[in-house]
């Protein structure tokens, strides 16, 4: 029989989910600006890929907080949106609209993310609150 699976289960592999779509966006933003025609483009690229080390950095902490080595599992969901802003880097090469792409592709993906990796664990953490209090109701 297979190990009945918690809350605490389905919260840490989210974790492992968002672990490796933050190191794959973390890799992926220094092509990006790398590739960015406008100065204000690349910096803004830069500044994120500092925040993105951020998160990371408090993500191992969480992992720590678990008692959880900090590793990623492959996301499909992460893999899919940076293949998108690879064919748009490719197909809008030399275009007056690559930068543009450029922005597209990553609002797409930190909007996706956010939504699906973010929001789904403090949905997790709200709901262990709720339970833990309700056990410590005493039902006469």
């Amino acid at each position: 029989m297979a190990k009945e699976k918690k809350l605490e289960d389905l919260f840490h592999d989210t974790l492992k989910d968002i672990y490796y779509a933050e190191k794959k966006i973390l890799k992926a933003l220094p092509k990006m600006a790398r590739a960015a025609e406008s100065q204000d483009l690349k910096a803004a690229f830069e500044k994120h890929r500092d925040q993105t080390e951020g998160h990371v950095e408090r993500l191992q902490q969480v992992f720590e907080a678990m008692g959880k080595r900090a590793q990623g599992k492959t996301c499909e969901a992460i893999e899919g949106i940076l293949a998108e802003g690879e064919e748009i880097m490719e197909e809008f090469k030399d275009m007056p609209a690559f930068d543009a792409g450029l922005i597209s592709s990553a609002q797409r993906s930190r909007a996706i993310w956010m939504m699906i990796g973010i929001g789904t664990p403090s949905s997790h953490r709200r709901i262990e609150r709720i339970s833990c209090s309700f056990a410590s109701v005493e039902i006469p």
